[in-house]
């Protein structure tokens, strides 16, 4: 029942939840993104509306797009681990864990972070998002079930001194689908994380592997509020703090669709900063 106590002409208390809805919504209708790899500048401190600045990457991942080989995704955890350790794809991990799933693909994006008119970057961010078929696994209406795996990180580039790097604020991966046909499940993490290292697993019975933890070096690793199981479903990992150094998120989730139809998923990794100093 709602309260009436209030006058009806009375400004509502905007919820951070509803605040980071409605702003995700602008953001997405503006259309900010990047390409799949290449460079970013932060925007200098022309306004004063916001406290920190924004870099995206925001993609639609079809049929005709297959991703790296499964080689290809090896060699690039190979180099996720040497640039980042234990901040890398597999965090503690630092390689694959044993498991019974079957590769398809694996998508990538990394990004240099620049500030002002600066020649060379202060940060890199690099995201991927990886996606295996569980094998056996169809449902009764005829839906075969997949596993996604999600990392982004970001650091500071060795070169950049203390008075270059901005804090890291916010790191976000998210997947989502539009077509009615393919369904969002069980994912991980499911609740909000201030301890680490943060474990995240498949939540599904009878789907092992992919069973990780990364650290948390301060802040906290949440779901994006809105996430959505079922039908054109979505789901996002975020990680809110300060940090100049490495930080990670890690997620997975299940999702069903048509068997025989291929992947078709809308893909978007985001990196807040604090704002430039005047």
């Amino acid at each position: 029942m709602s309260d009436n106590s209030s006058s009806s002409d009375s400004p509502r208390e905007i919820t951070p939840i509803e605040y980071e809805s409605s702003r995700r919504q602008l953001l997405r209708r503006i259309g900010i993104g990047a390409a799949i790899t290449g460079t970013i500048s932060l925007a200098g401190c022309s306004g004063t509306l916001s406290s920190s600045e924004e870099v995206s990457h925001k993609t639609n991942v079809g049929p005709a797009d297959s991703g790296m080989s499964q080689r290809a995704f090896t060699e690039f955890v190979k180099r996720t681990e040497k640039r980042y350790g234990n901040a890398g794809v597999w965090g503690n991990s630092r390689t694959e864990p044993a498991h019974d799933l079957e590769y398809v693909g694996a998508w990538k994006s990394s990004e240099s972070v620049e500030k002002g008119d600066a020649t060379e970057g202060f940060a890199i961010f690099d995201s991927s998002v990886t996606l295996y078929r569980i094998p056996e696994k169809v449902s009764e209406d005829s839906q075969q079930h997949y596993q996604f795996w999600l990392w982004s990180a970001v650091r500071p580039v060795e070169q950049a001194s203390d008075d270059e790097i901005l804090p890291f604020t916010h790191v976000e991966n998210r997947v989502s689908f539009d077509d009615s046909a393919y369904t969002m499940l069980a994912y991980s993490p499911s609740h909000d994380s201030s301890e680490g290292p943060v474990s995240v697993g498949p939540q599904s019975p009878g789907v092992d592997g992919l069973a990780v933890d990364f650290p948390l070096r301060q802040g906290k690793v949440r779901y994006d509020p809105d996430s959505k199981v079922g039908a054109s479903g979505e789901y996002g990992v975020q990680w809110n703090g300060e940090v100049t150094r490495a930080q990670s998120v890690n997620a997975t989730f299940e999702a069903s669709w048509p068997t025989g139809a291929k992947h078709q998923f809308g893909w978007e990794s985001r990196l807040e900063t604090t704002k430039s100093k005047f």
